[in-house]
């Protein structure tokens, strides 16, 4: 109940200053969200199970808004709206250690987000630390995660993947936390000694500010 109540409370507040006065040049939108990151492939090494907490592990995720909640407040070809709203991302991630490393949809081929007569697929990478994220969307040029993983060594367990330069037409960001585990039941995943030595779920939520 306290984390829904934080996020209705941050939305009404993002709604209220979006209001105040966005320009009108372009498509804006300010979202919350939250929902469960599931279908990692493979499962993020525990710490207790990394041995080289230094090398890069690679994989997949997805994430659905349906499993959670979201919103969105902005403007669409000039015209203001305040609507549900439902995020679809796949991507890959680039682990360093649990809850520290990248994930990453840098064209926004598999990334939708609807709300209202907003219809957009933003290219994102998210830099976490700790299970904090900074929410990096669009813009042009080299990726951090493709930056920093090529100057570190790769598990030779999971193959690494291309970090193709970005080029999504929306530009914003926004900030992502990740907490272990899908809180529901015992024998939670928890980054450090799960039951299976692996993390596969995280719940998450955030909030973005972005414009075309």
């Amino acid at each position: 109940m306290f984390e829904r109540t934080v996020l209705v409370s941050s939305f009404v507040l993002l709604a209220a200053a979006f209001a105040a006065g966005a320009p009108a040049s372009a498509d804006e939108a300010t979202c919350v969200f939250s929902g469960g990151g599931a279908g990692l492939s493979p499962g993020i090494q525990d710490a207790s199970a990394d041995a080289g907490l230094i090398d890069v592990e690679s994989g997949s995720y997805d994430f659905d808004t349906a499993t959670g909640t979201a919103a969105c407040a902005g403007e669409v070809d000039l015209v203001p709206f305040v609507a549900p709203a439902r995020i679809i991302s796949s991507g890959f991630y680039d682990n360093i250690i649990c809850g520290t490393g990248f994930a990453h949809d840098l064209s926004g081929a598999w990334t939708a987000i609807y709300s209202g007569p907003l219809n957009a697929s933003p290219g994102y990478e998210i830099v976490f630390a700790a299970g904090v994220g900074k929410l990096l969307i669009g813009g042009a040029g080299p990726s951090v995660s493709g930056t920093v993983t090529s100057l570190l060594p790769h598990d030779s367990a999971t193959p690494p993947h291309t970090h193709p330069a970005k080029t999504s037409r929306w530009v914003g960001s926004g900030t992502v936390e990740i907490t272990p585990g899908t809180g529901v039941g015992t024998g939670q995943d928890n980054c450090a000694a799960s039951p299976d030595g692996t993390t596969d779920a995280f719940q998450i939520r955030g909030f973005l500010v972005m414009s075309d």
